[in-house]
């Protein structure tokens, strides 16, 4: 039957009669009231970020629901999944929780109390599980650094901020999100030059932060000195030059010959501060004009480069 849902109260008489003519009656009052309002709260999920799949889901009503359920409209095919039934709760009086994706969630919850009345609240919260990985950093454990180059490798897909920590703090910019991403900085270290210091870089998507281990590393910001005593410059020999070299430190000497059909870096020593000093050396050269740079190198990457033109006959 239908009734006058104006009507707070009802009496309803009920009369029931056989074919002898026996009859039962039965009377009793109710109340009907099909905008019956409720309220709830919803204390988790927030529209908030998340380091985890597992979000954890807190709700109340203010009387028992028909059901509670949610509908998370980021999924590949979304639809309303129920959380409990005849249920004025969920995750209040026990945790519960709910495997969400990552990245962005759009969410809305609906409760349905047992008249059909419906109420519902969007939410949009962010995933990101996964921490940064940061692979390699360079300059490795104990090697020697001018400062010209710090580098981190890392994979992450929302990198929010890369910081260099030793001192003072480099905040290094540009760095960008992805798989085997590289990215490096200068630091000015000439008031450590001779000195260890301990080096770290902090990465952060904005929900996880990891970092790098703790890395110490000698500084040398000396340029080395490299003197040429032979060749001298603009002077004609034959296809053997005398090369006299001397150099105010340890390093590895390498010389360069433009006209070269591939012209590249020869070594000459290595981890040595003189060539053809001690003991006369010669370097053979073809016939013709001749612009050699020589170039002494330290173990932090400092050099002294110098030129020198000479001609073979």
């Amino acid at each position: 039957p239908t009734f006058n849902d104006t009507l707070l109260k009802h009496n309803v008489t009920i009369n029931v009669s056989d074919n002898s003519g026996r009859n039962s009656e039965l009377t009793w009052m109710f109340e009907i009231n099909m905008s019956a309002m409720f309220s709830f709260n919803i204390y988790s999920p927030q529209n908030t970020s998340y380091n985890t799949r597992r979000v954890p889901f807190n709700i109340t009503a203010t009387e028992k629901m028909e059901k509670m359920e949610y509908i998370n409209f980021n999924e590949r095919n979304p639809k309303f999944r129920v959380l409990c039934r005849n249920c004025n709760e969920f995750g209040s009086k026990r945790a519960r929780k709910i495997t969400l994706q990552e990245g962005i969630n759009n969410l809305t919850i609906k409760l349905m109390n047992q008249f059909g009345t419906t109420k519902e609240q969007n939410i949009t919260l962010f995933i990101d599980s996964k921490k940064p990985e940061i692979s390699k950093t360079e300059p490795k454990r104990n090697t020697v650094t001018n400062g010209s180059i710090f580098s981190v490798q890392y994979s992450e897909d929302n990198l929010e901020e890369v910081i260099l920590f030793f001192n003072p703090n480099i905040t290094l910019m540009n760095c960008t999100s992805g798989r085997n991403q590289i990215c490096s900085t200068a630091a000015n270290l000439s008031d450590f030059d001779s000195q260890f210091i301990d080096y770290q870089f902090r990465l952060s998507d904005g929900i996880n932060t990891v970092e790098s281990k703790t890395t110490r590393v000698k500084v040398d910001t000396t340029i080395p000195i490299l003197n040429i005593s032979y060749p001298i410059n603009n002077n004609t020999y034959g296809k053997k030059v005398p090369f006299n070299l001397t150099i105010s430190e340890d390093i590895l000497l390498e010389f360069f010959d433009s006209s070269e059909l591939s012209p590249r870096w020869r070594r000459l020593c290595s981890n040595c501060n003189e060539y053809g000093d001690i003991r006369t050396k010669f370097v053979t050269f073809k016939e013709g004009f001749h612009k050699v740079l020589i170039r002494a190198s330290d173990k932090a990457g400092n050099a002294d480069v110098e030129s020198v033109n000479i001609t073979v006959t």
